[in-house]
């Protein structure tokens, strides 16, 4: 339902794999996999970084974060769902 609400605000590379209907994990590696063979097979070097954000959402200020989407135009009620929504998330050891 949020997605439909607000589809026109969100703005994604035609490269992006992630949170995009009938693309996933399957396209990235098949990306990865053909570039590099290509490279590879015309001789080049190939270097590759990683970065794992699933703890992004912890450090992001979520004063800006509602500020930027109020900004985007993303209605009200949806960022005050999305803010109620990770305000209550806990963890427990």
């Amino acid at each position: 339902m949020i997605l439909y609400v607000c589809q026109e605000n969100f703005i994604t590379d035609d490269l992006q794999c992630g949170l995009k209907k009938n693309i996933g994990c399957s396209d990235a590696i098949f990306a990865v996999k053909s570039t590099v063979s290509h490279f590879v097979d015309h001789g080049s070097c190939v270097y590759a970084a990683a970065l794992d954000l699933k703890k992004a959402f912890d450090r992001v200020n979520h004063f800006k974060l509602s500020s930027t989407l109020i900004d985007s135009g993303v209605p009200i009620t949806v960022i005050n769902v999305v803010s109620n929504w990770y305000s209550k998330l806990f963890a427990a050891i």
